[in-house]
């Protein structure tokens, strides 16, 4: 048994950098004080991050670099640069930029096993002048950095990638920092942070690295669940989409039956796609004034009038066009407000015709009914799915929602990942078709959700490995290993 262990990352940037916006998003809760001014966060704070077997993993949300060049210069001029800063008793109110430079430096030296140095990505490495300077005081605390890109903004992931290779050329020049990694407070993957911890063994001391191991191992168990309870949610939601019928009410054959049987199929889709958000946004960690913040970046989407995804993709013509003109879920669910009418109505509501598949009438034990059709199904799924990347991306910074940057770029992830299973999912919407009493009806539900989750989870995972081959690679080992022998 390895004795408890406690692993401390500390965040260190120039002041206004983000950094208590990223301790945020990071640990899932409102800590410290967020504002657009210099030194708000004047004393060092902890949190516990992650705990597993004893071990805990401690983020420390800094104060930030001051007047780094006047601070520097002064240190230059000693024989002990470290001991004469920490020896050093500033007046925080007179010399405040000093006074937090001071904080800072202390921390790291006496809790630091990993420095996590942000970077504003937003400015280039030849405009950023401070870097060069905050980077120099760190060396000397001998503690191993890692530069983290903040506020990243919408890039796509080559522009992304080229970004981290600057700063990366930018930072070899100091032998401390060990790596160049993208971990955005506002809009962020949250398997970066299970990248971060992966990366970050070589980087600790050797009496440490077991007990990041078990942290390690806790965190994917912890994703492990995330992503199966999120695709088993899915699942179930298309599931009973798929074997749900609505009687077509007097003359059957008449125009009222079949809007009235529309009507109720809609407000049954709208009452479950909340409820489903819901469960995952619960199951992100997300609550709160943050959830009410995605439903305000959706709104954006759908302000923008953009179609999320091709509709001639999908075989629907212009079916989608109105579902982008609505909100995207429509009810207040778990403290967030949301809005579903053209996530619902839109595509439903939009696919009049019959053969488009949006609509199947049937005879049925029951006399005629209605559901919805394969066609329709995919295209809510594809809505849905845009809404799940939003959640499974989004961080507690403030930053510029670019609605149709974010539009283009996840319709068309979902849609590539979607055409990769596309042909293990169309046999499973044929599922819908009636087959035995009424009384089966939950037994077949039961059936399809477990035959869909297969296809479901793939087309997850794809969404996910999207962002980079690093996040691909941290996917790859949530895996179990597979034992050689079996066949």
């Amino acid at each position: 048994m390895i004795p408890a262990v406690t692993i401390a990352w500390s965040l260190v940037s120039h002041t206004n950098a983000g950094k208590t916006t990223l301790a945020r998003t990071l640990l899932g809760e409102e800590i410290g004080e967020v504002a657009d001014q210099a030194h708000v966060t004047d004393r060092s704070e902890s949190r516990v991050l992650l705990e597993a077997e004893g071990h805990r993993l401690v983020l420390w949300d800094t104060p930030g670099f001051g007047d780094s060049a006047r601070l520097l210069g002064r240190l230059r001029g000693q024989r002990q640069p470290l001991g004469w800063l920490l020896a050093q008793v500033w007046d925080r109110i007179a010399d405040r930029p000093l006074w937090c430079s001071q904080q800072a430096v202390a921390n790291v030296r006496d809790e630091a096993d990993l420095v996590l140095y942000l970077v504003n990505a937003a400015e280039s490495p030849e405009e950023a002048g401070y870097v060069p300077l905050e980077l120099e005081i760190l060396e000397w605390t001998g503690v191993p950095v890692v530069l983290v890109l903040n506020q990243v903004g919408e890039s796509s992931p080559e522009e992304l990638a080229r970004l981290e290779e600057r700063w990366r050329e930018e930072s070899r020049r100091w032998p401390g920092v060990r790596a160049v990694l993208r971990l955005d407070a506002h809009r962020r993957s949250w398997l970066e942070e299970g990248m971060l911890l992966e990366e970050s063994a070589p980087w600790l001391p050797a009496e440490k690295r077991g007990a990041l191991a078990a942290l390690t191992e806790e965190w994917r168990a912890r994703a492990r669940d995330r992503i199966a309870a999120t695709v088993a949610a899915l699942a179930e939601f298309l599931a009973e989409l798929l074997h749900h019928r609505e009687s077509l009410e007097g003359n059957p054959f008449s125009p009222g039956a079949k809007r009235g049987a529309r009507e109720r199929i809609r407000e049954r889709v709208e009452t479950q796609s909340r409820a489903l958000l819901g469960r995952w946004i619960v199951g992100h960690g997300l609550s709160g004034e943050l959830a009410e913040r995605i439903e305000g970046d959706w709104r954006h989407f759908v302000d923008s009038g953009e179609v999320w995804l091709d509709a001639k993709r999908l075989g629907l013509g212009g079916a989608l066009g109105g579902a982008a003109t609505g909100a995207i879920i429509d009810a207040n669910t778990l403290g967030a407000s949301f809005g579903a009418g053209a996530l619902v109505g839109g595509i439903l509501g939009g696919i009049a015709g019959w053969g488009l598949g949006g609509w199947v009438a049937e005879r049925s034990g029951r006399g005629r009914t209605l559901r919805i059709g394969p066609e329709a199904i995919e295209a809510l799924l594809s809505r849905l799915l845009v809404g799940l990347l939003a959640i499974t991306h989004h961080g507690r910074g403030r930053g510029e929602v670019r609605p149709e940057e974010l539009a283009k770029r996840w319709g068309d992830r979902v849609e590539r990942a979607l055409a990769s299973s596309r042909g293990e999912l169309a046999p499973l919407w044929a599922r819908g078709k009636e087959a035995g009493p009424e009384r089966e009806r939950t037994e077949r539900q039961r059936e399809s959700a477990e035959r869909l989750a297969g296809p479901l989870r793939a087309v997850v995972l794809a969404l996910l490995a999207a962002d980079s081959p690093r996040i691909a690679a941290t996917l790859a080992r949530l895996e179990p290993a597979r034992d050689p022998r079996a066949r």
